[in-house]
């Protein structure tokens, strides 16, 4: 007689426990929201400070429900730090939406594969629904559409993957780079390292990655058709130009149109890497910035960056959605279906490298919901309003010097003591300075911003992706700055015995 296992439910929890637990993370998140302002921005603990507090051993019996708790608290209150915080104006990381958070919990309930359509009705619909409406804020065609990934390294991946398959001359998919003439891509020498890991991730070689110079931080067309022209003659096959909307530096815009015209005229590829400033040229207001961008062939921008959403979500628009099929798609039987018989459409594992892929357009489909689109639309200029505001404030103020344009929502400055005298130390001395003045300013907690090196000077940087933040909070970083500058100028000028 064949055995019958007994049922093992240790991991099924009953509905009333999992609400137990679930109505204690709510309590944590409404706590964190309430104090969001208050909190640190950032943390003085090392990275070995952190670990042993946070990293536990694995028992083989679950914890108590009361140490969970208090393990989660610690982890949510005490040893994070807090993007949402309207200090937080580095590097390029939104607040994180608040109905994002809801949408992230029931998106890992029903726990969609947006591989598959049959694994993933709503989620699949709601993609394709979404890169759509992207496309068409983008001002692409009717046709034009996209996927979801998971940020904007993958994003840009894929449509150059796209481009590369689409442009060789010869199938480069099954044949693989070496069948024919070296191929090589093109973008500004301000283009985020992202571009460069592609061109390696995808066989060429970073080298194949032309770095164009740059005038005011935009690409230098006139160099651009030299570079393209240099390239011809000498035997290799270009297929591709990224232009970028939004550096990462200064926020400055290629000048799209006169790429897309460049691209028209030697049949490449225009790829517009939009992580940052996507949204943006999505605006009635800014969008005049971005002319040009509807002409790309492909988009990649990040819905957490801009958008404000939870990490991660990058987004790859095309405008063609067969140029992404035709480059991923493969034949697997251990997948079949019978399409006519489903109703089913492409499976969006057929669009990009991913099979098993979670709902993370969820969070972006409902906050886009919620709110509206015009309240996107007013918080992206007020944010783009509050750098320029820095950008006058930091030239107003003795102690700080401006450095380019504030043409989106970025502002660079850098601290400079009064009474500093001229010489031919001194920019290696408020590089110095500088650079040690960001990581004290992370540390300490009032404010955080970052950095960029812009003609081989280091210079503090503020980019506000963040709905928290006002003018009150720029004023605060600049006070903080010029603060924690002063102390540092003083032990470094008159270091102690």
């Amino acid at each position: 007689m064949v055995h019958k296992p007994e049922p093992v439910r240790d991991l099924d929890w009953e509905p009333k426990r999992a609400r137990e637990l679930g109505e204690h993370a709510l309590d944590l998140w409404e706590e964190l929201l309430s104090r969001i302002r208050e909190l640190p921005v950032g943390r003085a603990e090392t990275d070995d400070q952190v670990r042993m507090k946070v990293v536990r051993d694995i028992g083989d019996d679950p914890l108590p429900p009361d140490e969970l708790v208090a393990y989660l608290r610690d982890i949510v209150l005490e040893r994070s730090m807090y993007p949402g915080n309207p200090g937080f104006m580095a590097y390029i990381s939104g607040a994180g939406t608040v109905p994002g958070a809801p949408a992230d919990l029931l998106a890992a309930a029903i726990n969609q594969n947006v591989g598959g359509s049959r694994l993933s009705p709503a989620a699949t619909a709601i993609e394709k629904g979404l890169t759509e409406w992207f496309a068409g804020k983008f001002g692409m065609p009717a046709g034009a559409g996209g996927i979801i990934a998971s940020g904007g390294a993958m994003a840009n991946f894929i449509a150059l993957k796209a481009a590369r398959d689409a442009k060789a001359g010869w199938d480069v998919r099954a044949l693989g780079v070496s069948e024919g003439p070296a191929l090589v891509l093109y973008a500004s020498d301000e283009v985020h390292g992202v571009v460069d890991r592609a061109a390696d991730m995808l066989g060429l070689g970073k080298n194949a990655v032309r770095h164009v110079r740059s005038n005011a931080y935009r690409m230098d067309v006139a160099a651009l058709r030299e570079a393209i022209a240099a390239d011809i003659e000498a035997g290799r096959k270009p297929f591709a130009v990224v232009g970028t909307a939004g550096t990462v530096a200064t926020g400055a815009i290629d000048p799209l149109d006169d790429i897309a015209e460049v691209c028209a005229e030697n049949g490449l590829w225009f790829h517009v890497d939009a992580a940052y400033g996507g949204p943006a040229a999505m605006t009635q207001q800014l969008g005049p910035l971005f002319r040009g961008i509807e002409r790309a062939d492909s988009i990649a921008f990040d819905p957490h960056k801009w958008l404000y959403t939870p990490h991660s979500g990058g987004c790859t628009i095309v405008r063609d959605v067969n140029a992404l099929i035709d480059s991923f798609s493969i034949s697997a039987a251990y997948i079949h279906e019978d399409k006519e018989r489903t109703g089913h459409g492409v499976d969006l594992l057929e669009m990009g490298p991913q099979f098993s892929r979670g709902f993370w357009r969820f969070k972006v489909w409902i906050s886009l919901l919620a709110h509206g689109w015009s309240a996107y639309e007013r918080r992206i200029a007020h944010d783009v309003e509050l750098a320029k505001y820095l950008h006058t404030r930091a030239d107003e103020r003795e102690e700080f010097e401006p450095f380019a344009e504030a043409v989106l929502s970025i502002a660079c400055f850098r601290y400079v003591p009064t009474g500093l005298p001229e010489g031919p130390d001194r920019d290696r001395y408020l590089d110095e300075l500088n650079e040690r003045l960001m990581t004290e300013i992370q540390l300490d907690g009032r404010s955080y911003c970052s950095n960029a090196v812009l003609g081989g000077r280091f210079v503090l940087r503020a980019c506000i992706v963040n709905f928290r933040t006002e003018a009150e909070d720029v004023d605060r970083l600049l006070d903080v700055a010029a603060e924690l500058g002063a102390k540092l100028d003083q032990q470094m000028r008159n270091p102690g015995p």
